[in-house]
């Protein structure tokens, strides 16, 4: 009975290795050759400021989110990214190259930014002077999260 031990073991390892390199395998072949999507990121206009908000003090990030919420209605309808670049990627690969199109997407998307980028400030300028001394500094060390890697 003391030499079935060894093959006891045996079984066991081997049929975790297998296990292993099912997982492996599995997850490799059923994986998004394209690599990961864009994740959590600018996916409504104003997400950096919410965003911000949660690195503040609540008495800051309350005033933060009164300044986002009276101002939201301000942001475009249509975010500048991500779907300025997912179109503008298409447009590039399209054969033939249409540049017109391209020069109007790229048109869009950059005024799509210019007018996000006016109601973020709008919404800093009526926040920041009710802040604490403590928020603005916050706010001064905050770093957005890395942009999402392409498709």
């Amino acid at each position: 009975m003391t030499n079935s031990k060894p093959w006891l073991w045996l079984l066991v390892a081997s049929l975790a290795f297998n296990v292993y390199f099912g997982a492996v395998v599995g997850t490799h072949f059923f994986r998004d050759p394209r690599g990961p999507g864009p994740g959590p990121g600018p996916g409504r206009p104003g997400m950096m400021i919410l965003d911000m908000a949660e690195s503040l003090p609540e008495p800051d990030a309350r005033i933060l989110r009164q300044a986002y919420e009276a101002h939201k209605s301000q942001f475009p309808d249509e975010p500048g990214q991500p779907r300025g670049f997912e179109r503008m990627r298409e447009i590039l690969a399209a054969d033939p190259f249409d540049l017109e199109a391209f020069l109007k997407e790229e048109s869009e998307f950059r005024a799509n930014r210019a007018r996000e980028g006016a109601v973020i400030g709008t919404i800093l300028a009526e926040a920041l002077p009710k802040m604490s001394a403590e928020g603005r500094k916050r706010l001064a060390d905050h770093r957005p999260p890395p942009p999402p890697r392409p498709r």
